[in-house]
């Protein structure tokens, strides 16, 4: 199950872009109504062929950065 985060201005979540096959961490802000993706900036945030790569990678970035499950 995806989990997203939150550090009370943005939502950080995984999402498939570019098409079949392409996970990355995207992040929105909490009252957008945006529906596209953009991507989280960061070098390490690699486009990846699975979303629980990406889920791992974000799992870590929210761990470090201590952001809460949204």
């Amino acid at each position: 199950m995806a989990v997203k985060y939150t550090d009370g201005k943005n939502i950080y979540y995984v999402s498939g872009i570019l098409g079949e096959n392409n996970f990355a961490v995207c992040k929105k802000a909490i009252n957008s109504r945006s529906i596209g993706h953009h991507k989280y900036k960061s070098s390490a945030n690699k486009t990846v062929h699975t979303a629980g790569e990406a889920q791992d990678y974000l799992d870590r970035i929210a761990e470090k950065k201590g952001w809460d499950e949204y």
